[in-house]
């Protein structure tokens, strides 16, 4: 009954890919255009298969329900609603796999709704599907092109965690350094994680962010701002507060790294311009940012550890909310120069100047003089690791150089 031509919807050829493009919709970045309604009714069933695939982590992220999604009651839902209309799914319960979606895809054409493999709002009342709610409707910004900012550019690709939020509950934002290429954060935060509750039921979640800041400055937005994200492990915090991602690929962070590398002049200019974007749109997020310097304690304020950092909101880095590491704690240094009347200019080079002092303190006290060793060891060897260990001390070499 779902194929207005007469044909079986189970198709040979879609066993046959089956799983290659389950894997390709993991693994692969759909960088293309998002289709008309009218260009999707003139493709095939097989290219229909093919983009819902590539776009289903976009779906996703919207707070609708297409393949991969992580929400096993409502995959439920609206499996039974499709298996009610007539469909054979052989997908787990709870599981929006390869058969959910051919059938999904079926009864949009059906019911005449975008043939997308979506399951949004107009395709939750066309199947009369009872308990299931999403955030908005298949295509609808600002999952699509329309970032809330105007530094941004859509991009997408994060799934943000279940239900919306009141902006007004959105009081601080918090830095991150990636330590890796923008595809290997998207890669990163693609991989679902899974975790036992009290109850020894498993569930399934995302890591995410909200903004991330390439070194030539670009700034995308990977979720909308009344959806938190798993930016940060620490309770509370995800949401209340806004991720920023520095893409940086760079062997560590901070003072307490050797390894690390700084962002770009251009990335934290636009960082500058986003934080202010953001507090301009969100009056209740507090402007204050936060940087503790306890002297010898965290080397000036550049090595963080243990718990003895505790903001409530503000502008604050990764590693002060953590508590355990030194992540983007150059980023907050920085805007931390800017808010006390500092030019671009003057607070790139004051905090670069500050991260490398700090770094040689560092490697000349007992804890990094240890890592030093441990370095050079590594340096020895061969592959990627003696790589970045050779790279590490390098440049640390060079700031010894002309500090010296």
């Amino acid at each position: 009954m779902w194929d207005k031509k007469g044909e079986d919807i189970s198709f040979n050829w879609f066993y046959k890919l089956k799983e290659r493009l389950l894997k390709e919709q993991q693994e692969a970045e759909f960088s293309g255009e998002r289709e008309s309604t009218e260009a999707l009714a003139a493709l095939s069933d097989e290219e229909l298969v093919k983009y819902a695939s590539a776009r289903a982590n976009k779906c996703n992220s919207m707070g609708n329900i297409s393949v991969g999604n992580p929400d096993k009651e409502k995959v439920a839902l609206v499996q039974k609603a499709l298996v009610d209309a007539g469909a054979n799914i052989t997908d787990p319960a709870g599981t929006f796999g390869a058969t959910t979606l051919i059938a999904t895809i079926a009864a949009q054409k059906q019911t005449g709704v975008r043939t997308d493999g979506c399951v949004g709002p107009e395709t939750i009342e066309a199947l009369g599907i009872k308990g299931v709610t999403s955030a908005g409707p298949e295509g609808a910004a600002p999952s699509e092109g329309k970032p809330e900012v105007p530094i941004a550019t859509w991009y997408g690709k994060i799934v943000p965690s279940k239900g919306s939020r009141n902006l007004g509950s959105v009081n601080s934002i918090v830095l991150h350094d990636t330590l890796t290429s923008l595809g290997g954060m998207i890669a990163t935060f693609s991989r679902p994680r899974t975790y036992t509750k009290k109850s020894g039921e498993q569930s399934t979640y995302f890591t995410g962010t909200h903004f991330s800041i390439d070194k030539s400055g670009k700034v995308r937005q990977h979720a909308p701002l009344n959806r938190g994200t798993n930016h940060t492990a620490t309770s509370g915090w995800n949401g209340k507060s806004i991720g920023i991602d520095m893409v940086t690929r760079a062997g560590g962070v901070g003072a307490g790294y050797i390894g690390f590398e700084p962002p770009t002049p251009a990335q934290l200019a636009a960082l500058y311009e986003l934080v202010n974007q953001l507090t301009s749109k969100i009056p209740s997020i507090n402007k204050k940012v936060h940087w503790i310097d306890d002297g010898e304690k965290n080397n000036a304020g550049w090595q963080l550890g243990g718990k003895q950092y505790s903001p409530s909101d503000g502008v604050v880095s990764h590693g002060m909310v953590q508590g355990n590491r030194a992540d983007a704690t150059l980023s907050s240094y920085y805007l931390k120069l800017r808010a006390d009347g500092m030019s671009h200019s003057e607070a790139y080079k004051k905090a670069v100047e500050d991260e490398e002092q700090a770094r040689v303190r560092y490697a000349s006290s007992g804890r990094g003089s240890t890592k030093m060793k441990r370095l050079q060891r590594v340096a020895q060897g061969k592959g990627r690791k003696a790589a970045r260990a050779k790279r590490a001390l390098k440049g640390i070499e060079a700031i010894q150089t002309r500090t010296a």
